[in-house]
Parts: C-alpha cells; sequence; structure tokens
C-alpha cells in the first residue's frame, strides 16, 4: 500500500514532490542511474513517463532499455519531442503486444 500511496499518487497533497525529492536529491546523485523493474502497471508506466519528462525538463538523460537485446535508446531533444520520442519507441508488452500486463522495455534516467 505504500508503494502506491508514495509512487503512483503523486498528485496527493500527503505526498505533493516527495517522488522528486527521492528520485533526484536522494537515488540519483548515490546511484548515478535509475532504472525501472519489468514488471510495470499502466500506473507504474504512467508514473515512470512522468518521472521521465521531470527529468528532462531538469537536464537529465533518459533512456528506454532493451534487456533482450542489450541496447539502449536515449531520447534527442535535438531530433524530436519527448513525446514523439516514446511514441516511436512502444514500450509495453512483453513481445510489444498493447494486451500484456508487463513492460517490455525498461526506463533509465541518469546524470550523464
Amino acid at each position: 500500500m505504500s508503494q502506491i500511496a508514495l509512487w503512483r499518487r503523486t498528485g496527493s497533497p500527503f505526498v505533493q514532490k516527495l517522488t522528486t525529492r527521492i528520485f533526484f536529491t536522494y537515488l540519483l546523485p548515490k546511484y548515478g542511474c535509475i532504472l525501472s523493474d519489468a514488471q510495470q502497471t499502466q500506473d507504474g508506466n504512467t508514473f515512470w513517463i512522468n518521472r521521465m519528462a521531470e527529468a528532462t525538463r531538469m537536464g537529465l538523460r533518459v533512456g528506454l532499455a532493451n534487456m533482450t537485446e542489450q541496447k539502449i535508446s536515449y531520447f534527442d531533444p535535438t531530433r524530436s519531442t519527448y513525446l514523439e520520442w516514446l511514441k516511436a519507441n512502444p514500450d509495453w508488452g512483453a513481445a510489444g503486444d498493447p494486451g500484456s500486463d508487463f513492460q517490455r522495455l525498461r526506463y533509465l534516467i541518469s546524470e550523464s
């Protein structure tokens, strides 16, 4: 339950800006990179898309890591907008299947 309250309901007045502080003032400086897990719900997917958008506004690097192919696709703001980049890199489903419950790619936020 705490995961839902803290991570997914970021609009709640009880946790406003908490995820931002945890991600960008604690985890990222400590580890240099934050990677999502593979078992995301649609709410978890939305959470990560929002964190990555926030990271791009802060000038951080974001990417999609394909663990099977061991490739990372990084967002390049000189080539497209963030939303165009996401649409060009479908991330949901075990094999790109939109009906799947799990994410095909992992989200990545790094300092450089």
